[in-house]
C-alpha cells in the first residue's frame, strides 16, 4: 500500500519532487547512500557472511533507513501524507 503511494503521488499525480537543497539534502544523500550502500557492507564488517547481508528492499530496516532519507530529499504537497509511511506497521 505504500508502495502504491509512492507511485501515485510521485510521477503519476506530479505533487513528490525529490529537489532539497541545504543541509536536509545533504542528510538525505546521507541517509540513502548509508540504507544502499553502508548498510548492506556491515555484515562482513561483523565477521558474518555475505548472505547474511541486510539489503534494500529484501531487509526491513535498510527499505525503511531508505524511505527516510528520500523523504528527507522529498517536497510536495502530499508529502505529509507519506510522513508516516516507514514508521507504520505492515499494512
Amino acid at each position: 500500500m505504500k508502495a502504491c503511494c509512492l507511485l501515485v503521488s510521485g510521477p503519476l499525480l506530479d505533487s513528490l519532487r525529490l529537489r532539497r537543497r541545504g543541509l536536509a539534502g545533504w542528510i538525505g544523500y546521507f541517509i540513502l547512500a548509508f540504507a544502499l550502500a553502508g548498510q548492506p557492507l556491515l555484515a562482513p564488517l561483523q565477521g558474518r557472511g555475505w548472505a547474511s547481508s541486510e539489503v534494500f528492499g529484501i531487509a526491513p530496516d535498510p527499505t525503511a533507513i531508505a524511505t527516510l532519507g528520500l523523504l528527507l530529499l522529498a517536497r510536495g504537497r502530499l508529502l505529509p501524507l507519506l510522513l508516516q509511511s516507514p514508521f507504520s506497521g505492515a499494512s
